[in-house]
């Protein structure tokens, strides 16, 4: 990800980045072979990339991602995104809930 050094250049010290991201175990993704066939690799790189109608989509890990930011900003916070309207059954405190938004928003302070 090379916006991170660009970010750092232009940032002062108390600068953060709040980015809006896939969320690489999003529960409604698990119902494709492809999420599955690219399993492995989130687990052993951090990352994967299918194509799209517009273009590569990737899901990166939460471990991934600092590694990227790294040395530049440090990874702060998380925040899951709501659960969409179609999946009333994820609004429920369950296991299954932490899943239930196609996006988490993750918040970078510049070191």
């Amino acid at each position: 990800m090379p916006w991170f050094p660009r970010f750092h250049a232009l940032a002062d010290s108390r600068t953060k980045i709040l980015a809006s991201v896939l969320h690489p175990y999003f529960a409604r993704d698990m119902r494709y072979r492809w999420w599955w066939r690219n399993r492995p690799l989130l687990w052993r790189q951090g990352w994967f990339g299918v194509a799209s109608q517009t273009g590569m989509l990737f899901r990166r890990s939460l471990d991934n991602f600092s590694s990227q930011a790294a040395p530049y900003f440090a990874l702060e916070a998380v925040v899951r995104g709501l659960p969409g309207r179609a999946d009333p059954e994820l609004k429920r405190a369950s296991p299954l809930a932490l899943a239930g938004s196609r996006y988490m928003f993750l918040l970078f302070a510049r070191r």
